[in-house]
């Protein structure tokens, strides 16, 4: 499939791998790899293009699952100290993610403070 007939930037095209990112994929880099792997198809066909541009009338599957991007999300946190900014607890400091309920534990943190910190921290799903 061409270039052309998926869009462009101009007209709202964006490349596959950022649009699988926002629709939950764990990351462009993970999209490429499902792509290389044969496992993404767009309008029926199987692609091999990670540069590849979709618009939102394309009809994208992985694996047999239309993919639709997630609404975004962003939360304002205010960081106590004593948590750190990572997905793995150090030691015996919580994670920035211990203060949130589990529907939101899949965001990403904008930024860093480090555990003797405390402040806003900006926590979102865009930016995969």
């Amino acid at each position: 499939m061409s270039e052309e007939q998926h869009g462009s930037e101009e007209n709202g095209g964006i490349r596959i791998n950022k649009f699988l990112a926002s629709c939950g994929i764990d990351s462009r880099r993970v999209a490429d790899r499902l792509i290389g792997e044969g496992r993404v198809e767009v309008n029926g066909k199987v692609i091999d293009t990670p540069g590849m541009r979709v618009t939102e009338k394309d009809f994208v599957k992985v694996d047999g699952r239309h993919m639709t991007p997630m609404e975004e999300v962003v939360v304002l946190l205010n960081k106590p100290r004593g948590y750190v900014c990572s997905r793995e607890a150090q030691g015996a400091i919580g994670t920035v993610y211990d203060l949130l309920p589990p529907r939101l534990r899949h965001l990403n943190y904008v930024g860093r403070l480090d555990a003797d910190s405390e402040g806003l921290l900006i926590m979102t799903n865009k930016g995969n």
